[in-house]
């Protein structure tokens, strides 16, 4: 990070500035640094996101400044190809919900397809806007489409936490993890839910350990693995 904040002061050839520009947000982004950084984001966004910043940018601001988030991601949407467009158009269409903007979201919903992975994506924009009742029903359609999907299956297993049905996500989670046993997402989704139970702690602490060696950048992964260091009395670890 320290380098990062140096990078964009010491780069003068135009070829090198975008990438420049890039990884310096990048490495605020991946540090958790991402507000020292957004006086100087913002000043570059102040013409429109630029292309090679759209990316990083949706990730780094979408907890933060939805309207700027909101842009990147429809940016990123007209530059996708046809296997990611809609998901584009969803996280656009969430963030812009965010600000009261509702009709984007409906309307994207009435052009969705039979993809797991966009309904998931569905799912996880009307729970973060409170819409559980249509966030689950977006939920079970993606399973219903694809059950070995990763995103559809982590959909589903928030659906059952919702809902109040502990061995339902648990098991959700157990399936998660079995067939996509490289991926972080079924790893810290069980190590998470088997510490929140108080049960199999050695498994939640392996889960969660995996989770955080697959992602050592991801929030979720040592949110998984705190709690299963405070379910087992480690407290200083878990702080």
């Amino acid at each position: 990070l320290a380098l990062a904040r140096r990078v964009p002061e010491r780069v003068t050839s135009p070829r090198l500035k975008n990438r420049a520009e890039q990884r310096w947000l990048a490495a605020h982004r991946l540090a958790g640094a991402v507000r020292e950084a957004m006086p100087r984001l913002r000043a570059l966004c102040e013409d429109g996101v630029p292309a090679h910043l759209a990316w990083d940018v949706y990730w780094a601001t979408r907890s933060i400044d939805h309207r700027l988030a909101g842009d990147a991601a429809a940016l990123e949407a007209e530059r996708a190809g046809a296997g990611e467009r809609m998901t584009w158009r969803i996280r656009a269409a969430a963030e812009r919900a965010q600000l009261g903007e509702d009709r984007d979201l409906d309307a994207v919903r009435a052009a969705m397809s039979e993809s797991a992975n966009d309904w998931a994506q569905l799912s996880y924009a009307y729970a973060a806007l409170d819409r559980f009742a249509d966030a689950n029903e977006a939920a079970e359609r993606a399973v219903a489409i694809d059950d070995t999907d990763e995103d559809a299956l982590a959909a589903m297993e928030e659906s059952w936490v919702r809902k109040g049905e502990l061995e339902q996500a648990i098991a959700c989670a157990r399936r998660l993890a079995a067939i996509h046993p490289y991926q972080h997402i079924g790893p810290e989704r069980l190590g998470a839910l088997l510490a929140r139970a108080m049960r199999e702690l050695d498994e939640a602490l392996r889960c969660s350990h995996h989770a955080v060696d697959a992602a050592p950048f991801c929030h979720n992964a040592h949110w998984s693995r705190a709690l299963a260091l405070f379910a087992t009395g480690d407290l200083e670890g878990a702080g």
